[in-house]
């Protein structure tokens, strides 16, 4: 037997196919013969003209010489006698029920319902035009008998009666996925369960014996048996992980809610002999409420200020009732409405954001990022920081930032890209500090509340209003400009009304030639499309794609992010 199998080739559904050299198989044939028939469709090739057309396309050295020697006869037969002929020729005798035989033994196992029934549909489409073929009542009763155990005892409860094939599979398919879905699941659970049994059996296994010198370091002694052994700690499962990262927790103090990472993670690791595995309803029970809005944050040892600020009801209205005090006990903030752009938004968002030159960083809220989807990056050194309006000390960690650029609402002024820290609970939706101002060269004059961009003269917080006034004219030159320019007219009404007529009379002119038209050449504009019955619907081959769930993810704009503005 050869060890090389024949297959087709076919460049084009307008050119015949080929089979190539080697063992001619029926899954062979039968592709070869659907893309004769492809070919003849395109080509529409007299039945007489067929056999003539495709013989030829087997490469076989022995099939051609067949050919060659039977020409004469071979060429009247029609292509299903010239199919029928090279079957019976140069497949072995009784391949049909040898297909056969293959497809009725098959079951299910532990495959998917809809890979083992398309596996079986194909194998009998090789049938077709032979005793050994299938109805599709009968391939229902194979299907049915020889289903995985598990499937069909959900299939009996379900109790399905169904005489339609195609209406019975996809019945079956739903079941099938939510056997394969609950397998998923339980495997889950029992791995996971596994992996935290051998932890904890090796950590068992192991205890830690120490000895110490005697005063003359002759003699060594072992420690006393009663002191307590070390235990190891065990590994963090998949589920443990998970939750430590949706709950903001620190892989090595494993403590969720620690606003910290392991890098700087200063508890160290948890005592292996008393450590419990951490649960969802342990997150739940350390769920911390949510914590003051930041006010003021300071950084390093130095107390060097980030930023200060003050809610609007602090300082009360802001009057005085002495009249020595001339200056105002609060200003309003200065709050620069922009437009901020990120991958998880179709449009930029509106946001408010708060103008603080005392601030020597650029803040925004995590929730502003979550929204944007704004890429987060690791800084090189973690920022401790800690609310300024505080007795205690307890600071905590800023550790990731994200690039952005702002845009002001009437699309004028575009800032440069700056780097804003994230912070947790911060006051404002974004606080532009000390950085925005110096690299996008903005001066502010509070008496003005102004924010001017030097390189434009551009105004943040009072855009200038482009508008052009019209034109006054002088009451000395009226007199003039009366006398030598023409009386300006008003409307005609009559002309207008007879122009739109005669538009609609065009209009109606035109839909008339075009049912006279239409009615002129009616075989060329069919209702429908004709139907056509000729099509192969047979499943031959089936595509396994890797992971079918996968979601492919596409821009949210149909041109590059720099030439948006452009198209608007």
């Amino acid at each position: 037997m050869s060890s090389k199998i024949a297959r087709t080739e076919q460049p084009s559904a307008s050119k015949p196919p080929f089979l190539t050299v080697g063992e001619v198989t029926p899954e062979a044939l039968r592709s070869w013969e659907m893309g004769c028939t492809q070919f003849f469709m395109h080509k529409d090739v007299a039945e007489n003209e067929m056999v003539k057309k495709v013989a030829w396309g087997m490469q076989d050295p022995r099939i051609q010489d067949w050919y060659l020697v039977n020409r004469k006869e071979i060429d009247e037969l029609t292509f299903d006698e010239y199919m029928a002929e090279v079957r019976r020729v140069w497949l072995p005798t009784g391949w049909a029920d040898t297909v056969r035989r293959k497809m009725l033994a098959s079951t299910q196992g532990q495959r998917s319902f809809m890979e083992w029934a398309i596996d079986v549909q194909s194998q009998n489409t090789i049938l077709r035009g032979t005793p050994s073929h299938l109805a599709d009542a009968n391939i229902l009763y194979h299907l049915e008998a020889h289903l995985n155990a598990d499937l069909a005892a959900d299939y009996q409860a379900e109790n399905i009666v169904e005489d339609d094939l195609k209406t019975w599979l996809d019945k079956v398919r739903v079941l099938d996925e939510k056997r394969l879905c609950y397998l998923v699941r339980q495997k889950d659970a029992v791995d996971s369960t596994l992996r935290a049994e051998r932890s904890r059996s090796s950590a068992d296994k192991k205890t830690n014996t120490t000895t110490r010198v005697g005063a003359k370091g002759s003699t060594t002694q072992s420690k006393d048996t009663t002191s307590k052994p070390f235990t190891r700690l065990p590994t963090l499962t998949d589920t443990e992980r998970q939750l430590l990262r949706d709950n903001d927790g620190c892989f090595k103090c494993r403590e969720p809610f620690a606003g910290h990472t392991s890098s700087a993670c200063s508890k160290g690791f948890p005592d292996g002999a008393s450590y419990k595995t951490l649960t969802a309803s342990a997150v739940l029970a350390k769920k911390v409420p949510k914590k003051e809005v930041v006010a003021a944050v300071t950084i390093d040892e130095e107390s060097e200020t980030i930023a200060v600020v003050m809610p609007s009801a602090v300082l009360g209205n802001g009057t005085d009732s002495g009249e020595e005090c001339v200056a105002p006990l609060q200003t309003p903030h200065l709050r620069w409405d922009c437009l901020v752009d990120g991958p998880a938004v179709s449009s930029p968002l509106n946001v408010s954001a708060l103008i603080d030159h005392g601030s020597s960083l650029v803040l925004i809220g995590e929730e502003l990022v979550k929204k944007l989807g704004l890429r987060r990056r690791q800084l090189a050194k973690p920022f401790p920081v800690s609310p300024a309006l505080s007795k205690n000390k307890d600071s905590f960690l800023l550790s990731h930032y994200v690039k952005l650029s702002c845009t002001s609402l009437d699309q004028v002024y575009t800032s440069r890209t700056v780097r804003a820290i994230i912070a947790p609970n911060l006051c404002t939706p974004l606080l532009l500090g000390g950085p925005f101002l110096q690299h996008n060269r903005i001066v502010i004059d509070h008496e003005l509340r102004t924010c001017i961009v030097k390189d434009t003269n551009y105004d943040l917080l009072q855009p200038k209003n482009d508008k052009v006034p019209s034109p006054t004219l002088l009451p000395e030159l009226k007199d003039i400009v009366d006398s030598e320019c023409e009386t300006v007219t008003g409307t005609n009404i009559v002309g207008a009304i007879q122009s739109r007529i005669e538009e609609l009379m065009y209009q109606e002119q035109l839909r008339d030639l075009d049912v006279k038209y239409k009615k002129l050449f009616e075989d060329r504009f069919p209702a429908d499309i004709p139907h056509n019955d000729t099509m192969p619907s047979d499943v031959l081959f089936r595509v396994n794609l890797k992971d079918a769930n996968k979601i492919v993810q596409l821009r949210s704009y149909d041109c590059p992010k720099k030439y948006r503005a452009a198209w608007k």
